[in-house]
């Protein structure tokens, strides 16, 4: 229920607006009216001007160029004053509903490659977490009869027709100034979200010699000393994953989809290799491929994930211990796929309490020992030799263990592969010639190819990000 705390003459450089306070017991916060013409013109009108706008801290106070809320808000207050007569509901559901805290954080994990969905996802949430409950009771408090709609949504107007506000028509809305910035955060809409917005109408800011363009434009996939680097996708590409994350699985060409409500956590292939394909020696010896640079921005990976999964042989090679070292950030929970319980008492992963699945015909013995020393050994079901890695991502899952960086080996990387279960390859390339083991050992006709590809140089390697599709 909501109840009309406050109403306050406001006047603003588009005219002078009435803004309503409204309390409620629905999310304790408080949400905004913000009328223009007058209370009594806008009760019992029909067909009004309405913008839902929801709140963003960063971009309507700071002017942050991350996104284009700011310009939307004022926008949507001129458009409101021109028509004579209209209501802007500010809602209090700061980055789509995950509160400013997260919604920061989200901007590191962007920072780290993944576009606003994805990071959410990361997080653990879905890709939006807003609903229009209170727009609806706001709008039935003001007494209006329908609604002209200022939005590009259009899971927003779904949602307030099913909430049952008549929506007669929409009014598309545009920013007018594009950085590389929101360029990015518009394209992420439109090829994501499906918003209403053509990619030929995002007119470019040329700063000073340098000009975005419209079919291949910047994609900042990691902000590594500054620098932006281009992709060379036409738009045509781009839009090839333009699916948003419903849940549903498309076995022709989608990933099993790993939205914030997926049974699945967001997945992240990352592995390093030489130029000639080989991610280790070929009698298997530790071998270090990585740069410096380029394993910070590893480090920097697994610190942004929940857990980091590994098979058994590159525990018995590596002895990894897959922390985060080389940069500031918290450790990931491993995980290992060991179906016979071969890992060593001696291996570091061991000091660190991670999760073992293993076979349901496992060693009785071995796994006590295990747990002994602070592992948690799950048996899951094994299929044509390998475990079932659906029932293993679940399991993680409800451990609320929401995203997973797979670092390996080849066994690993192919199962994954094979399965459609990744969302996100990040795969450094070192300018060596190894001759060794090959990440892909042998053909798949379901291998993925890489869409929304960019690349950025970390010292000596080449970094190469993309989201896998299934043709």
């Amino acid at each position: 229920m909501i109840n009309r705390a406050v109403v306050a003459r406001i006047p603003l450089i588009f005219g002078v607006f009435e803004v309503v306070l409204y309390t409620n017991d629905e999310d304790t916060k408080e949400h905004l009216a913000i009328c223009y013409g007058g209370l009594d013109k806008i009760k019992g009108s029909d067909n009004l001007c309405v913008r839902v706008h929801s709140e963003c801290f960063t971009g309507e106070v700071l002017g942050s160029c991350r996104c284009d809320c700011g310009e939307q808000l004022r926008t949507a207050l001129h458009k409101i004053s021109q028509e004579g007569c209209g209501v802007l509901i500010f809602l209090r559901q700061e980055g789509r509903g995950i509160g400013l805290l997260q919604k920061l954080r989200a901007y590191n994990l962007q920072d780290l490659g993944y576009d606003t969905l994805e990071a959410n996802c990361l997080l653990g949430f879905k890709c939006d977490e807003r609903t229009y409950e209170i727009a609806r009771f706001i709008l039935n408090d003001l007494e209006v009869n329908s609604i002209r709609i200022m939005s590009n949504n259009p899971a927003k107007i779904d949602s307030l027709r099913q909430q049952g506000v008549k929506v007669v028509d929409q009014i598309p809305t545009i920013a007018t100034k594009i950085t590389e910035e929101t360029l990015k955060y518009l394209t992420t809409k439109v090829e994501r979200m499906h918003h209403s917005i053509s990619l030929e109408d995002l007119r470019p800011l040329k700063e000073g010699n340098k000009s975005l363009q419209r079919s291949t434009f910047t994609k900042q996939c990691f902000n590594h000393n500054s620098s932006k680097f281009p992709t060379h996708l036409a738009d045509s590409e781009l839009l090839e994953v333009g699916s948003s994350c419903n849940g549903s699985t498309d076995p022709d060409k989608s990933c099993v989809c790993h939205s914030g409500n997926s049974k699945f956590p967001f997945i992240t292939l990352s592995y390093a290799q030489s130029i000639d394909g080989s991610i280790a020696s070929s009698d298997r010896r530790p071998l270090d491929i990585s740069c410096l640079e380029s394993a910070k921005m590893t480090h920097s990976l697994r610190a942004a994930h929940s857990a980091i999964l590994v098979g058994i042989n590159t525990v018995l090679s590596d002895n990894p211990q897959l922390t985060v070292r080389l940069v500031t950030g918290e450790s990931p929970r491993p995980v290992v796929l060991d179906s016979f319980l071969k890992i060593p008492l001696e291996s570091h992963i061991l000091r660190r309490a991670p999760i073992i699945f293993c076979s349901k015909n496992h060693d009785i013995s071995k796994k006590k020992i295990l747990e002994k020393v602070g592992a948690t050994v799950l048996p899951v079901v094994q299929t044509n030799r390998s475990l079932d890695l659906r029932e293993i991502l679940e399991t993680l899952k409800k451990l609320e263990l929401h995203s997973v960086m797979v670092e390996g080996g080849a066994t690993v990387i192919e199962s994954f592969l094979e399965s459609k279960l990744v969302n996100k390859c990040v795969i450094t390339i070192s300018p060596r010639f190894i001759g060794g083991l090959k990440s892909v050992k042998k053909p798949h006709a379901n291998l993925p190819r890489l869409v929304n590809v960019a690349s950025s140089q970390y010292g000596s390697d080449t970094v190469i990000v993309g989201r896998p599709v299934w043709l």
